[in-house]
């Protein structure tokens, strides 16, 4: 370490010499691009390392009060430099996918109401634009992906159904858990594995019908299997 007399004479001769010595700085980095990019690298990553909090508030404290000059900066860069920034961007999303997703889903949770506000706001002076998009995006894409998805998701679609059903026909009871719903959700998802299996159309039956003729029965766990969609066209509206 350089002690304080030493530190004190180095400044003097620099202030005595300054032009001479930007002139060699300057000559160096010219001979010497590749080496003094990769050593200013080097020790700006060092140096962000050990001042990451002192630096983010220097950033955001310089953004505030310069606000309107560097928005337009910006904007002139990304204007400027768009694809390299649209390949850096998502060069660095694919590499950062899990991380980047928890960021914005963080995000979004500490300031939900103000990105809802923004989005409705967005929406209505847009909202010509956004039906347009939205309507050729249907036309081009919403039917094929709608197919895809329901082919991906069949059991899914079924517990759907037979929930809405039973909701309207008051058949599902108010005390179920989450453990209840989460076997229901397996029993479906057992006949859609049973018909991939076989090949067989399979069907979710409910023991005790909901609408039988002298008992209805309850959308619960235990009052469901599976039976091919022949054993539950025979077994209709009754109890077996």
């Amino acid at each position: 370490m350089p002690t304080e007399t030493q530190r004190e004479y180095a400044k003097q001769y620099y202030q005595k010499n300054k032009k001479k010595i930007e002139l060699r700085r300057r000559k160096y980095r010219a001979a010497n691009k590749e080496k003094v990019a990769e050593l200013d690298r080097k020790n700006g990553r060092k140096y962000w390392a050990a001042n990451r909090e002192k630096e983010l508030l220097r950033g955001r404290k310089y953004y505030a009060e310069n606000r309107e000059k560097e928005i337009k900066r910006r904007t002139q860069y990304r204007d400027a430099n768009k694809e390299k920034e649209n390949k850096y961007r998502q060069e660095y999303y694919e590499s950062h996918k899990e991380d980047m997703q928890e960021y914005y889903k963080k995000r979004y949770q500490e300031n939900k109401e103000r990105y809802q506000e923004y989005s409705r706001t967005y929406y209505h002076q847009n909202i010509e634009e956004r039906r347009k998009y939205t309507r050729i995006y249907h036309k081009t894409n919403g039917v094929e992906a709608r197919k895809n998805w329901n082919k991906a998701n069949l059991s899914k679609l079924r517990l759907y159904a037979a929930t809405r059903t039973a909701r309207k026909r008051n058949a599902t009871p108010p005390w179920l858990t989450e453990q209840h719903k989460n076997e229901i959700a397996e029993v479906y998802a057992q006949a859609v594995e049973q018909e991939k299996r076989t090949g067989v159309k399979h069907h979710v039956d409910h023991i005790v019908p909901l609408q039988g003729e002298n008992v209805c029965g309850l959308h619960v766990p235990w009052n469901l299997q599976v039976l091919t969609a022949t054993q539950n066209r025979s077994k209709g509206n009754r109890i077996k």
